[in-house]
């Protein structure tokens, strides 16, 4: 008896022909083109004889939660339940540890290991949660000052050579024109007093 679990409807009926049994589906529901089956009658292994036929049961595609090391980076654990067909939903904030880095992965629900249909949600639980901004504002380091941009010195042009200034033409001292000169003759005059 052959094991179909996991197995695909058209799969499991090609390999059930091959070993010469029937497929039986379990219940009235046509399987989806997504589901595999989940379980079978009789188990695989146990004898059964040709022709008899299969029950098997139809349900969707089951994985198991990878398993997340503690203290994974958000980025990663995101990248391995994508890779197990899973999705997750939007990490949930767990916590503040300074001795850890940002957006270091807590735990996860559903455990690793747990058995989920694939497409389910995993919630993700992150210390330090930072959300795309820094969980804790960092000090600013001093800068230094930036120094002056000196000016760019102007290129000299050339200086103009002084013209000569013409010397002042001496204008002439007037001499004292000659006046009257006393006469002792006013002197004289007084004369007649005496």
């Amino acid at each position: 008896m052959p094991n179909l679990i996991g197995d695909d409807y058209s799969t499991a009926e090609s390999v059930v022909k091959n070993f010469g049994f029937k497929l039986q589906l379990s219940g009235d529901t046509p399987p989806s083109i997504t589901d595999v089956v989940v379980s079978q009658a009789p188990l695989a292994g146990n004898p059964l004889p040709i022709g008899d036929p299969i029950e098997v049961t139809m349900g969707p595609k089951q994985v198991k939660v990878p398993p997340i090391p503690l203290h994974d980076s958000l980025d990663a654990v995101e990248q391995k339940i994508l890779a197990a067909h899973l999705t997750y939903n939007k990490p949930q904030p767990d916590g503040m540890d300074t001795k850890l880095p940002p957006n270091t992965v807590s735990r996860i629900d559903p455990l690793s290991g747990t058995l989920v249909n694939v497409g389910s949600s995993v919630t993700i639980y992150v210390i330090n949660y930072t959300n795309g901004s820094p969980a804790v504002t960092p000090t600013p380091s001093p800068t230094a000052k930036p120094s002056p941009t000196p000016s760019p010195t102007p290129t000299p042009s050339p200086t103009p050579k002084p013209s000569p200034t013409p010397s002042p033409t001496p204008t002439p001292t007037p001499s004292p024109t000659p006046g009257p000169s006393p006469t002792p003759t006013a002197f004289r005059s007084l004369d007649w007093w005496i």
